[in-house]
């Protein structure tokens, strides 16, 4: 489920290459087949940020933090969003009701800010994001983690 938003882009594509090739055009298909290999890698990188949500969800991390990591593109949206489902319906639940709540539907395709100045395709992060998953989200919410742990000894004063 996290993986249908580029597997249908992919779909696209090699229908794009298929015409290209029974057109004879061939010096025209190498653009759809990097496109290929691209949404090959970003499916491969969404199942990364699936299997990355779903561990922080199933910990009891707030659905909301896990969310809010993954909000700025479609596909990690989607990956967020079947991670908190597969986890349990509450969670699946808080997750669709956080990006609900930050105001994106389901025609909200591009990336934030993609049509600005500032457009997420322009920077190396996003295609390290789309082709190998989300490791910022997965950095901050490991620290976060780590931070809401109390200290060995903190715990063992307490104990005593």
């Amino acid at each position: 489920m996290a993986m249908w938003p580029p597997l249908l882009l992919l779909a696209g594509d090699l229908s794009v290459l298929a015409v290209f090739a029974w057109l004879h055009l061939w010096w025209l298909a190498a653009l759809p087949a990097v496109g290929a290999l691209i949404l090959a890698l970003d499916a491969m990188g969404r199942v990364v940020d699936f299997r990355h949500a779903s561990r922080h969800l199933e910990r009891g991390r707030d659905a909301e933090r896990v969310a809010k990591t993954y909000q700025f593109s479609w596909c990690g949206r989607v990956a967020c969003q079947a991670a908190g489902k597969a986890v349990s319906p509450l969670a699946g639940k808080a997750v669709c009701d956080y990006y609900r709540a930050c105001g994106y539907r389901w025609y909200h395709v591009f990336p934030d800010n993609t049509f600005t100045r500032n457009s997420p395709f322009l920077t190396l992060r996003f295609w390290r994001v789309t082709l190998g998953g989300n490791v910022h989200a997965q950095v901050r919410l490991a620290a976060e983690s780590d931070a809401a742990r109390p200290e060995p000894a903190r715990a063992l004063r307490k104990a005593a």
